[in-house]
């Protein structure tokens, strides 16, 4: 298994969208997209005359952008803002949130059975799933780090549900951009 990470030739800019993984370089050449899919496979000659690979240094020149975050309908007209790399899990974003993106989870959750909470000592989102969720999954904590988003400037962040919730990146609407 090599776990490569792969782009599409024909890309002039690294595309996070357009980023495959490579599970097998043998022939074929085994891939899936990165952040799950299904397994795809193609003779190996096709595959490296179509896509190269992306060297580590690439993959960390990528930077965080502004997004905002919805999960189900449930943020309504307010999602929760934050940024993202472009990363997804099972096809799910992966967001980080400032404090105030971390608040509008709360109002949500806090409304529900669930509970999130800030630990100031710990620099830690703490979230109860509630009563229904078994004790060996109910807790959750993220911890407070530090991201460079487009611009340069520096945003202390929470991954709140990153690879682990079904987040849906929100475009905003066509009327909005008007």
């Amino acid at each position: 298994m090599t776990n490569d990470t792969y782009t599409p030739k024909s890309d002039d800019k690294l595309t996070v969208s357009h980023l495959i993984t490579v599970i097998d370089n043998a022939d074929p050449v085994k891939f899936f997209p990165q952040g799950g899919g299904f397994q795809q496979s193609m003779p190996a000659d096709t595959f490296h005359s179509r896509f190269r690979k992306v060297e580590q240094e690439e993959l960390d020149a990528i930077m965080w952008h502004p997004a905002e975050f919805d999960i189900d309908g449930a943020y309504e007209d307010r999602p929760a803002p934050g940024y993202q790399l472009g990363y997804r899990w099972n096809g799910w974003a992966q967001p980080a949130f400032e404090r105030e993106g971390v608040e509008r989870v709360a109002e949500i959750m806090n409304a529900g059975p669930s509970h999130l909470t800030f630990d100031e000592d710990r620099d830690v989102v703490m979230i109860d799933l509630g009563d229904e969720v078994d004790d060996d999954c109910r807790y959750e904590e993220y911890e407070g780090f530090d991201i460079i988003v487009q611009g340069g400037e520096t945003k202390h962040v929470y991954a709140v549900g990153a690879g682990s919730w079904c987040w849906d990146d929100v475009e905003p609407d066509d009327e909005d951009s008007e």
